[in-house]
């Protein structure tokens, strides 16, 4: 009987362990993160509100108010910077120096072109290239870049403006 008992507990354990393993082996699953990076794409027209005639009338570097030749390698004698970006793309950056009120001389002028998306923009020029986002506000364009590890805000103010 004790045989018999003994026989009888140990068929239970190997049932209980038999129907508690199944036939496939599951292997445990590593969490997939989804890339949070959205596959970007570009208009097909340089957006209406960063097309225009555009001077920057005031930078900041670091949120601190910085005069735009300190921020960007400009020709030495140039004192403002004008763009004019239009809707077919084409880009055109000049640097001028001006001589007295609304007398400027044109310094430089560098011919490109451009394209956004979204909020995104990005002039390209001489195998240079100017990437960031952008807000318009009224007849303010912002332009939100980083030159050398420097946070600048660019503010351009439309030419065309009345």
């Amino acid at each position: 009987m004790k045989n018999f008992t003994l026989f009888t507990a140990i068929l239970m354990l190997v049932a209980v362990l038999a129907a508690g393993c199944s036939d496939e082996t599951v292997a445990p699953q590593a969490k997939v993160q989804e890339d949070p990076i959205e596959e970007f794409e570009w208009d097909e027209e340089v957006n209406e509100q960063v097309v225009g005639l555009w001077i920057i009338a005031s930078v900041t570097a670091d949120g601190i108010p910085s005069d735009v030749t300190q921020v960007i390698d400009m020709v030495d004698t140039a004192t403002d910077i004008a763009f004019a970006v239009s809707s077919n793309g084409a880009y055109t950056y000049r640097e001028y120096f001006k001589r007295r009120e609304n007398n400027y001389v044109q310094l430089l002028e560098i011919l490109g072109s451009a394209r956004t998306g979204k909020n995104r923009f990005e002039f390209l020029a001489d195998e240079k290239s100017l990437v960031g986002t952008w807000e318009r506000q009224g007849d303010l364009l912002t332009l939100h870049v980083e030159i050398d590890n420097v946070k600048v805000d660019l503010i351009a103010r439309d030419l065309l403006a009345n």
